[in-house]
């Protein structure tokens, strides 16, 4: 875990807790029971987490990345949905004209157990618009109960990834492509 995320031991809530002991308890198994996979650098999902991501805060968007997130979700040429959290964090990515929304994969809770989840960011806030709190989009602020940890994904690799398969899946669980975000040290 690098030295940036071990200050953040402290936890100021309750749902980072949960998410850092959740990765740090998945990553321990995954390395008594495989080891690096095939060579990779990273041992999973959960180590590449833990080692290259950070949590989120929630903090109020200001003006200006609030008109811009809501730009780019009126170009969105569907409903997001439930459960389609890759899909919808690349495609908003992709109607963003500005290029200030950035794509992130990691892992986030709703105050129960934490799940692989993707959302975009601005400027280092949460913008999710699979997961409803309080029935609105997390953007920015979001309750005491969620909580997110994640790694940016350089907008290169997520074009790169989407227009290779045409899908839009995870690019840190990619089980089809055999992981190729965890063969080698991540360069941010």
């Amino acid at each position: 875990i690098s030295q940036d995320n071990q200050s953040q031991a402290g936890f100021e809530r309750k749902a980072d807790s949960i998410i850092y002991n959740f990765l740090t308890q998945q990553s321990r198994l995954t390395n008594l029971n495989s080891g690096k996979i095939k060579g990779n650098y990273y041992t999973s999902v959960f180590d590449f987490v833990l080692q290259e991501g950070h949590f989120y805060k929630s903090k109020k968007l200001s003006s200006a990345e609030s008109a811009i997130v809501k730009e780019a979700i009126s170009r969105l040429k569907f409903r997001p949905e439930q459960k389609a959290c890759f899909h919808n964090s690349q495609l908003l990515l992709l109607c963003d004209r500005y290029r200030m929304l950035k794509y992130v994969e990691g892992f986030a809770t709703n105050g129960d157990l934490p799940v692989l989840h993707a959302w975009c960011e601005v400027q280092g806030s949460v913008v999710d618009i699979t997961w409803k709190d309080n029935n609105q989009f997390n953007l920015g602020m979001f309750s005491e109960k969620v909580g997110y940890y994640g790694v940016v994904i350089p907008t290169g690799k997520f074009r790169e990834s989407v227009s290779e398969k045409e899908m839009t899946d995870s690019l840190i669980d990619d089980t089809k492509g055999g992981f190729p975000l965890l063969r080698n040290r991540f360069l941010k």
